[in-house]
């Protein structure tokens, strides 16, 4: 059995974990990437859309789940995450220090850490957190480091969700490329930095665990996304892909062909497959998108402005882009 074969077959198992945080120690000074090269914020009804897709909802208990961001940025993902779970503390009559060990995110740049940390600290205050404590609870749950090699020693998620930075393999610096395809395999050839995002984001996961990210959809596609398909096909299930090419997704202009996914630890069941277009946007009043977009999947209802959507009842397997035909 190859090296390859072994990590494919056993990438779930806690041995190939080990092997992974061990190796990653001999790169844990590497600084590869960085803001603000690579840096685009999603919309907040896009981000909404993607929680509520990956049942990250005020309605269930937030705090008995761990949910990490990779890439926070100034807390495009993070600030929401943060108002959900102090919502989720409410309804289930937690104390607010349940919420010191529900959330970690990750960031590189010390600026948009700090700034993270401060509107994740403005929501404790406004749920009766003293200021002190509430920075204190905030920066406790934002690392300034890289997810790439910090996850590896993180414990298992509920939820990795968030939007990886568009950044190309050739602006990352020849040392980093090696250290990320030694600890990622899934980044062969000319793939991006997401790559290794989603292969670290999805090995990360607890049993039942779900990836939601906003990213480039070029590996479902491409030749260098085949070690990628290959991993997720024999190990998770796609729950959701949602093409977003045209859409206005992001606060900047971006042609980087992004696309919603959702990946869980578990079988392949059904795939929510649908396309966003230059229309769509936040649902009016009290509607949730989400929502409207899995019923329009399942035919419940025929029409939700700027977006199609459908089921699929396969499982996508192997390397090819044939047999992932979206």
């Amino acid at each position: 059995m190859t090296v390859r074969q072994t990590q494919f077959e056993f990438g779930l198992d806690r041995g190939f974990d080990e092997a992974l945080a061990e190796d990653s120690g001999a790169v844990s000074g590497l600084t590869a990437i960085g803001e603000p090269k690579g840096v685009v914020y999603a919309k907040p009804w896009v981000v909404d859309l993607i929680l509520d897709l990956a049942g990250y909802r005020l309605e269930k208990d937030l705090a008995a789940r761990y949910a990490v961001e990779p890439c926070s940025g100034e807390g495009a993902f993070l600030v929401p995450m943060v108002r959900r779970l102090l919502a989720s503390l409410d309804r289930h009559n937690r104390p607010l220090s349940d919420a010191r060990s529900a959330i970690h995110a990750y960031e590189l740049d010390e600026g948009s850490a700090a700034q993270a940390v401060e509107l994740a600290s403005a929501e404790l205050r406004q749920r009766g957190a003293e200021a002190s404590k509430a920075r204190e609870i905030a920066q406790g749950r934002v690392t300034v480091g890289d997810y790439l090699l910090g996850s590896l020693k993180d414990r298992k998620a509920d939820l990795v969700v968030g939007n990886p930075p568009y950044i190309r393999y050739d602006d990352l610096s020849e040392e980093a490329n090696a250290a990320y395809r030694r600890l990622y395999p899934t980044m062969i050839g000319r793939c991006d930095i997401y790559v290794g995002f989603i292969e670290a984001g999805v090995r990360q996961l607890a049993a039942g665990g779900a990836l939601a990210f906003i990213c480039a959809d070029r590996w479902i596609r491409a030749a260098r996304g085949a070690e990628l398909r290959h991993l997720v096909s024999a190990l998770y299930g796609i729950e959701v892909v949602i093409e977003m090419h045209d859409a206005p997704a992001f606060e900047n202009e971006v042609s980087a062909y992004p696309t919603v996914i959702v990946i869980r630890r578990a079988e392949q069941g059904g795939t929510i497959v649908a396309s966003a277009g230059k229309t769509a946007g936040p649902l009016p009043g009290e509607s949730n998108l989400a929502d409207a977009v899995m019923e329009l999947a399942g035919k419940r209802i025929d029409h939700v402005p700027g977006f199609s959507a459908t089921r699929v009842d396969r499982r996508f397997t192997g390397t090819l882009p044939g047999k992932w035909n979206l």
